[in-house]
C-alpha cells in the first residue's frame, strides 16, 4: 500500500499534513521506500511487527526514534529472543527464528494440535519469522513466515 501511495499519479496533490504519524506492519519496509514516503509526505512512518497469536504489535519503531529498514525495538510488556534450528538463542547480528512472549499471547489454534505444538512452547510463541537483532537493539525482518491460509494444507 505504501508503494502504491508514493507511486500514485496524483501523489503531489495529496496533503497528509493533518496526520501526526502513520504506521506500517505486515511485511518488511525497505529503507528506500521509507525514504520515498518521508520525501513525499513528510509524515513520520513507524514500521513494526505483530501477529494475531500475540494480539498486539510487539516490535515497533517509536515517534522520534525511527531506524529505517528495521522494525524498531521490542515494545514494553513483551520479550523477544531469536533462536537457531536447535532452539538456542543466537548472538546479536546473527539470524534467528523469532520467539516472543507477553500477556496477550493466545493459548493455541482451534482444533489444530500439530500447529499448536509447533508454535506455542511454554510461555513463548514461535512465529517462524527470521530476524536479526542489530547492535543498537533494533530488529530487522529478513524473511517473514509463510502465513497460513484457512483451508490450505
Amino acid at each position: 500500500m505504501i508503494q502504491q501511495m508514493v507511486s500514485h499519479a496524483d501523489v503531489r496533490a495529496q496533503d497528509l499534513s493533518c496526520l501526526r504519524l502513520a504506521t506500517s506492519a505486515g511485511e518488511a519496509l525497505p529503507s528506500e521506500l521509507h525514504g520515498r514516503w518521508m520525501q513525499t509526505f513528510g509524515v513520520e512512518l513507524l514500521d513494526g511487527l505483530g501477529t494475531a497469536e500475540m494480539w498486539h504489535i510487539f516490535i515497533s519503531n517509536r515517534p522520534g526514534d525511527v531506524v529505517p529498514g528495521t522494525l524498531g525495538k521490542v515494545v514494553p510488556g513483551f520479550d523477544v529472543k531469536l533462536c537457531d534450528a536447535d532452539d538456542r538463542e543466537v548472538e546479536d547480528g546473527e539470524i534467528g527464528t523469532l520467539w516472543v512472549k507477553g500477556d496477550s499471547r493466545a493459548i493455541g489454534y482451534w482444533q489444530q494440535m500439530d500447529d499448536t505444538a509447533r508454535a506455542f512452547r511454554g510461555e513463548w510463541y514461535v512465529s517462524g519469522d527470521m530476524l536479526r537483532r542489530n547492535s543498537d537493539g533494533t530488529l530487522t525482518l529478513l524473511r517473514p513466515r509463510r502465513r497460513h491460509v484457512e483451508g490450505e494444507r
